[in-house]
């Protein structure tokens, strides 16, 4: 089974409910102390499938991927030394539930390793290094 990536070719729509996270950043809390700055990307897949003599391209679906960085070491957002990011906080991954997690990320929530953080997403066109 082969796949693709990128922008499909013809006109498919997308999902308007994903138009706020197609390049999106957000900054990270736990409590009130900046640990990090999530962003998310939405992407468009594809693959072929069906026996070889009868190969088909499957339709296009938009997947939301999403990428965490934390705050370096001594970083502002710091308060006492050893207590800002939690363990193991740099990720990425997809996002399968989109109804669940659009949900959550509305309400400016974001669970995530059985932590639950709270997000503020910037405006669009701002990211953590443009601030």
């Amino acid at each position: 089974m082969r796949s693709g990536r990128g922008q499909p070719h013809g006109a498919v729509p997308g999902d308007p409910r994903l138009a706020r996270y197609r390049q999106a950043t957000a900054e990270v809390f736990d409590d009130f102390l900046l640990v990090g700055h999530l962003s998310t990307r939405v992407v468009w897949v594809w693959s072929v499938a069906g026996p070889l003599w009868r190969r088909h391209p499957t339709p296009p679906v938009e997947l939301l991927e999403w990428s965490v960085t934390p705050m370096p070491a001594g970083a502002p957002g710091r308060i006492i030394a050893g207590t800002g990011t939690p363990p193991n906080m740099s990720g990425q991954g997809v996002v399968f539930d989109i109804d669940a997690q659009l949900g959550d990320w509305e309400l400016g929530w974001w669970v995530w390793r059985s932590r639950m953080f709270r997000l503020t997403w910037l405006p669009e066109g701002v990211g953590p290094s443009t601030q």
